[in-house]
């Protein structure tokens, strides 16, 4: 589990170089414990050992010195590491040196152990564990029926063999389990500078989102009665909202105002969240500026147009095959008039009419701002609003969250069915009860992804 773990926390090239180090400390080691058991064995005149350890010590170093060169795998470096360390040295040496009752047994341990730390929770592993078990199975049965081992070695010195080969096992398995935690923890002292790097990047790039954003005074100056429940998922969002004001001239001869007022404001739901969703984001929010940029006063069906094509421009310029874009909803709303204009790329708009029983409901052209297999015109909705009506926009994540008693999706009715019941409240405590509401029917499971609500209330 610890492995496990460990290396879902690291990107790739780090585990990769957590590992290849990992593997060239372990060849060292062993190299120069195969030839401090030359000694051993010499000393004992164990000359199976001497030969065994030999053998062990040159495919050691051979093996590493073409890892370092990249003529050979890391997988098949470390597979042929294993394979000596368990049939050239371990198994050898049992035979030679009495079968089960060997004191060099025990060093099969360290072949799956080997395998677990280099290679990982993998079927090659659990290939490992069981050759060890095999082997161990295979001396202990033979032992049972009788067969006598050679014992190759000066028995003068078999308490001093055996002490000398749980002493090595214990000091090999302390200072690979050292190895492996020093390496782990500059592993991840590199990840956490990398991450605190990343960490302040983004947030660095949240403020450059967030001066994209219209000001919260902005707002109420000019859509007084309003509200934005802007929830991103991680630190930027590919949610955003946008406000925009012009003036006309007014149509109204008998009208004491001169100029007309005109607001738009859109909800929009890019693709994807997180660093990628901004970064569509920051697109999609130029080309609306650019698309609106005109003093006159345009229907919001041909802001969204000129977008579409404004965007599809954008992302043809690369060479991959991108189906990036956004859905949004758009409106315009004269000030003077109460008159309304409204259309949607994908998302809907929400009338709540001050004495009616249930929504309005306009849909959106089913197109996204983005490549379509067929692009069409988008469609422009005029609505006439009056005193005390309410419309709201939103990005769809809200209805997509997870929760409630099943864990199931909150759904468009359910979404629908709490918005509506709150439309009377005044709009900062909409807000706020949509939000608690949110989060009721969250618990304890993730956001799935941003949230954006917008509501304006005419007064």
């Amino acid at each position: 589990m610890l492995i496990k773990l460990f290396k879902f926390s690291l990107s790739s090239n780090t585990k990769r170089a957590f590992y290849e180090k990992l593997l060239i400390q372990f060849l060292w080691l062993t190299s120069l414990f195969s030839l401090l058991y030359v000694g051993v064995s010499f000393f004992i005149d164990y000359k199976p050992g001497v030969i065994a350890m030999i053998i062990n010590f040159v495919i050691f170093a051979t093996t590493l010195f073409l890892f370092l060169k990249r003529i050979i795998s890391y997988k098949l470096t470390a597979n042929l590491y294993i394979a000596n360390a368990c049939f050239v040295a371990i198994t050898t040496c049992t035979y030679f040196s009495g079968g089960i009752s060997s004191p060099v047994s025990p060093w099969l341990i360290l072949v799956p152990i080997f395998s677990l730390l280099l290679l990982g929770v993998v079927p090659t592993t659990f290939y490992w564990l069981g050759v060890a078990m095999v082997l161990i199975l295979t001396f202990g049965t033979l032992a049972l029926s009788g067969y006598q081992f050679p014992t190759e070695y000066n028995l003068e010195f078999e308490n001093s063999f055996t002490l000398l080969c749980y002493v090595g096992l214990a000091m090999i398995l302390f200072i690979v389990t050292l190895i492996f935690e020093t390496t782990k923890n500059r592993a991840f002292s590199a990840v956490e500078v990398k991450n605190q790097e990343i960490m302040e990047s983004i947030q660095y790039a949240k403020g450059i989102q967030d001066s994209i954003l219209p000001p919260d005074s902005f707002i109420k100056e000019h859509l007084p009665e309003s509200f934005i429940l802007y929830k991103p998922k991680e630190i930027v969002a590919g949610d955003f909202y946008w406000v925009d004001l012009k003036y006309i001239e007014s149509q109204d001869k008998n009208s004491p105002f001169q100029r007309e007022k005109i607001v738009y404001f859109a909800a929009a739901d890019c693709t994807g969240h997180g660093v990628p969703g901004a970064l569509v984001s920051m697109i999609c929010n130029n080309a609306l500026k650019r698309a609106n940029a005109e003093k006159t006063a345009l229907e919001p069906s041909e802001v969204l147009n000129r977008v579409l094509k404004i965007v599809i421009e954008q992302f043809s310029k690369t060479n991959q095959h991108m189906q990036d874009g956004m859905d949004v909803a758009l409106c315009s709303f004269n000030t003077t008039t109460k008159e309304l204009q409204f259309s949607g790329a994908i998302n809907s708009l929400l009338i709540a009419r001050k004495d009616s029983s249930e929504f309005e409901v306009i849909p959106g052209d089913r197109q996204p701002i983005g490549k379509s297999v067929e692009i069409k015109l988008f469609t422009n909705h005029t609505i006439q609003l009056n005193k005390g009506d309410s419309i709201y926009m939103s990005s769809d994540r809200f209805k997509d969250q997870f929760g409630g008693e099943d864990g199931n999706t909150m759904k468009k009715t359910e979404f629908r069915k709490t918005l509506f019941s709150v439309r009377n409240e005044r709009m900062e405590k909409q807000k706020q009860l949509l939000e608690d509401a949110h989060n009721k029917w969250k618990g304890n499971l993730e956001q799935v992804d941003d949230i954006c609500v917008l509501g304006m209330r005419v007064i």
